[in-house]
């Protein structure tokens, strides 16, 4: 579903072919990663993540998110509400 992008140029964003993307790191818990994997993965198309060296020991992980420009406000909806979800847990 393509949705037009804010802005002046008013690119429109398609799966698969963005131009510019935002870049942005997060801290999860690692009892957690599971869930938070299985909702980006979800949200295909949305947001590309990888998983930063992880150390032995360390309770948590960290992310980094590429998110197309065009999508970026929905990816921040998503984590705060991901957040809500994972501290009522």
């Amino acid at each position: 579903m393509a949705r037009l992008a804010e802005g002046k140029d008013n690119n429109i964003c398609v799966a698969g072919r963005h131009d510019a993307a935002v870049l942005k790191r997060i801290r999860v818990r690692k009892k957690d990663s599971a869930y938070v994997y299985c909702i980006f993965e979800s949200y295909e198309g949305w947001l590309a993540y990888s998983t930063i060296d992880c150390c032995t020991g360390v309770p948590y992980c960290d992310l980094e998110l590429q998110i197309p420009v065009c999508f970026e406000r929905e990816v921040e909806d998503l984590l705060l509400r991901m957040g809500d979800v994972i501290l009522a847990r």
